[in-house]
């Protein structure tokens, strides 16, 4: 699926919170640090102003261009390298990305962040999404194993796909499926997720709808689409197996084998076909 070309607004400067400069009219362009910014890197010389609300998130330059080379080149775009030292504090406006997915994702990379330990699933595809556009994925390698780690509860451990709901579940194949596809060196074990994940959605007693997907709306995905079609198929195929499988057990016969759903192959997944 082709990713979508990020169109930040124009950068601007600020002063830091201690100095304020005029303009030309005399008029102070900052009063103070606002009260809604949000540190991911305190003192930071850079904010990002995010979404249609502008939530402001406190950073660095040189954090940003290390993890985003989409991001870093925007920056030099902008002239702003963050070399200075006069303790001017930059601003770049970033409209069109949701603020919590933005704010998760860096703070999901650097430490001292402590509410992106245990993102929702949803979360998590959010920040996924948001790492495509900007090109982080590679920077998710050392938190991915965290999000499709086993869950507790009721005195035991339970596999992720066993944990959550479907919705849950569906967020977290996909999650795993782009990052596998965009980084397939780097997190090998991520095909393992998507399959048990996926498998979860095709052997469930209960049907997962997704209507987004079911419609040609704006925001749907192609690659979402055909993953959530080949699921229905996979359904219905699975559904006819366990029919004729339970005709062949009133007669002794024994429990087919359990193959994958989905397996791997050229940086993508197929339908396994018997």
């Amino acid at each position: 699926m082709p990713i979508q070309t990020p169109n930040p607004e124009s950068s601007t400067t600020r002063p830091e919170s201690s100095q304020t400069t005029p303009d030309q009219e005399g008029v102070s362009l900052v009063d103070g640090t606002p009260e809604c910014e949000q540190d991911i890197v305190s003192d930071g010389n850079l904010v990002l102003i995010v979404g249609a609300g502008e939530k402001r998130l406190r950073i660095t330059v040189q954090a940003v261009r290390v993890c985003s080379r989409v991001l870093a080149g925007i920056l030099y775009q902008h002239n702003i390298t963050g070399a200075d030292n006069t303790g001017r504090v930059y601003e770049l406006r970033l409209p069109n990305d949701d603020a919590t997915a933005a704010r998760n994702a860096f703070g999901s990379i650097y430490p001292g962040n402590p509410h992106t330990d245990d993102l929702r699933p949803a979360e998590i595809y959010d920040v996924v999404m948001f790492a495509r556009k900007y090109e982080m994925i590679p920077e998710f390698k050392k938190v991915a194993p965290n999000w499709f780690r086993p869950r507790y509860c009721s005195s035991r451990f339970h596999p992720v796909h066993m944990f959550f709901g479907l919705e849950d579940c569906w967020h977290l194949m996909i999650a795993a499926y782009y990052m596998f596809l965009d980084d397939p060196d780097e997190l090998p074990d991520l095909r393992f997720a998507f399959s048990k994940l996926s498998e979860r959605l095709v052997r469930d007693e209960n049907p997962y709808y997704n209507a987004r997907l079911r419609e040609p709306v704006p925001d749907g995905h192609g690659i979402e689409v055909d993953i959530y079609c080949s699921i229905r198929e996979a359904r219905r195929d699975y559904g006819r197996a366990m029919d004729q499988h339970s005709q062949f057990r009133c007669m002794g016969g024994a429990a087919p084998c359990a193959e994958p759903i989905f397996r791997w192959g050229y940086g993508s997944f197929y339908l396994c076909r018997s």
